[in-house]
C-alpha cells in the first residue's frame, strides 16, 4: 500500500514537502503519493519521479477546520493520510516560529515533521530551459508576507522603468507553470520574503535575485508569527543554504536608499550569475572581533563608490542585523563607536601612502609609527569590549601583551 502525504499551505511548503519525497520513500522504505492543490501540479512536475494527484476538497478542508487540525491522530500509517505540516499537531503547539532562529531552516523543520534524519537532501527541481531576456525584470507580489510598505514596489517600478528596463509584475492569474518559465527567461527577479523567491533562489533559476522584504519589527503586523523580520526572510532560513543574491529590509523611512542601493547593486550590474549556492563557514566569533567587523564594514561603506559598497551590502546589513538583535549596552556602544573612528583614521593613513614601484603602498616613519599606535588601540578596544560584554574568549596580540 501507499503512504499518502496531504501537502497543505503555500508554494514554500509544497516545493519542501515535494523536494524531500525521494528521502522519505527511501528512509521508510515505502511507496509514497502526494496530494496537492491542482495550482501546485505544475510545480511538482518539476521534480521527476514523484508520485501525485490533485484533491483540492481534501486540502481545503484539513486547512479551514481548526478542529481536525488539533485533533487528527497525524501519525504515519500506511493506508491512512498524513499531513506534512506544522499546523497539524495534538499538542496544540505552532513549531513555525522554530525557523525565527538563526541556522534553524523551514527545510529542517520539515525533515522534523516527516520523521527524517536533519541530513536528508533536497532534490532539485528540472528549470525550464527557455532564452534569457536582456533588460527584463519581474516584480513578485507576495501572498504571505504582510505588505507593511505598500508605496515601495511602485516606487520602485518607477524608477527602474526610468532607467530602460522592462518590468513585469507576476499575474496573480497566470498558471503557475507559465510563472515559472517566465521566470526561466527574465534577467532580474525582484520580490519579498515568499514561497515563489525561495523556489527561485533555492531551485537555481539563473535569474538575478533581490529579495526587499518589508518590515514587520516591533509586532506591528500582531496576528503574524513572526515578530522581526529577521532572520525569518534571510534566504538561509528557508533551505539550510545561502545564495549569490541581495537581500534588503524595507522600513517606512528608507524607500529612497533601498531604491537606491537596488539600482546601483551588483545584480544591476553584472552580467554573468551562477545560481548556485555560496560557501559560509559559521563559527564563534567574540564580540569584540564581531563589532571590529562592523566597524571597518561601516568606514568602507564611507568611502566606497556605489559600485564597490554593493559588493559588501548584504555583509553590512547581516551584521547590522545582528548588532540590533543583541541590544547592546550604552558603554558598549560608546565603544563601537571608537572602533569606526580607529577604522576610519587607518584607512584615511593608509590612502595617504605612497605607492612603490611594484603598486605596494609605502609609509614613512612617521605614518608607520601611526600605523602601529591605530593597530594598538583597535586591539585594545577589541579586549575592552570582550571584556564588559563577558566574551567567551578575546583576541591576544604577543606585542601588545601586558
Amino acid at each position: 500500500m501507499t503512504q499518502e502525504l496531504v501537502v497543505l499551505g503555500g508554494l514554500g511548503d509544497v516545493y519542501l514537502v515535494a523536494a524531500l519525497y525521494e528521502s522519505f520513500c527511501r528512509h521508510h522504505e515505502c511507496d509514497a503519493e502526494l496530494i496537492v492543490k491542482s495550482g501546485h501540479a505544475a510545480f511538482v512536475n518539476l521534480l521527476h519521479g514523484i508520485r501525485y494527484r490533485v484533491d483540492d476538497d481534501l486540502i481545503a478542508y484539513a486547512e479551514d477546520d481548526h478542529s481536525f487540525q488539533e485533533n487528527y491522530e497525524n501519525e504515519l500509517f500506511i493506508g491512512r493520510p498524513f499531513y506534512p505540516h506544522p499546523c497539524l499537531t495534538r499538542t496544540r503547539i505552532d513549531l513555525t516560529p522554530l525557523t525565527t532562529i538563526p541556522r534553524v531552516s523551514q527545510a529542517t523543520m520539515f525533515r522534523s515533521i516527516l520523521r527524517l534524519p536533519p541530513e536528508s537532501p533536497l532534490a532539485l527541481p528540472v528549470v525550464p530551459q527557455r532564452q534569457m531576456l536582456s533588460r527584463t525584470v519581474m516584480i513578485v507580489e507576495a501572498n504571505t508576507w504582510p505588505n507593511t510598505q505598500p508605496a515601495f514596489y511602485p516606487r520602485l517600478i518607477e524608477a527602474m522603468t526610468e532607467l530602460g528596463w522592462s518590468v513585469w509584475v507576476n499575474d496573480r492569474e497566470l498558471p503557475l507553470r507559465q510563472l515559472l518559465e517566465r521566470c526561466a527567461e527574465t534577467a532580474w527577479i525582484i520580490g519579498p520574503q515568499c514561497g515563489l523567491m525561495s523556489i527561485l533562489v533555492t531551485g537555481r533559476w539563473p535569474c538575478r535575485k533581490t529579495i526587499a522584504t518589508p518590515s514587520i519589527d516591533g509586532g506591528c503586523v500582531p496576528e503574524y508569527w513572526a515578530s522581526e523580520t529577521y532572520p525569518y526572510a534571510y534566504t538561509s532560513t528557508f533551505a539550510d543554504q545561502d545564495f549569490d543574491i541581495e537581500e534588503f529590509k524595507i522600513t517606512s523611512d528608507n524607500h529612497d536608499d533601498v531604491i537606491a542601493a537596488i539600482m546601483a547593486g551588483k545584480n544591476a550590474l553584472r552580467f554573468a550569475y551562477d545560481p548556485g549556492p555560496v560557501s559560509l563557514i559559521y563559527a564563534p566569533l567574540s564580540p569584540g572581533d564581531f563589532l571590529d567587523r562592523l566597524a571597518i564594514l561601516t568606514n568602507k561603506r564611507r568611502v566606497f563608490s556605489p559600485s564597490q559598497r554593493a559588493r559588501i551590502e548584504r555583509e553590512y546589513q547581516r551584521l547590522t542585523e545582528i548588532k540590533r538583535q543583541q541590544h547592546f549596552s550604552p558603554q558598549l556602544e560608546a565603544l563601537f563607536e571608537r572602533l569606526i573612528l580607529v577604522a576610519s583614521e587607518t584607512y584615511d593613513l593608509l590612502a595617504e601612502a605612497v605607492p612603490d614601484a611594484l603598486g605596494h603602498g609605502w609609509m614613512d616613519p612617521q605614518q608607520h609609527v601611526r600605523a602601529m599606535r591605530l593597530n594598538e588601540i583597535r586591539v585594545r578596544l577589541k579586549q575592552q569590549i570582550d571584556e564588559v560584554a563577558h566574551g567567551a574568549f578575546s583576541e591576544i596580540k604577543s606585542y601588545y601583551a601586558d
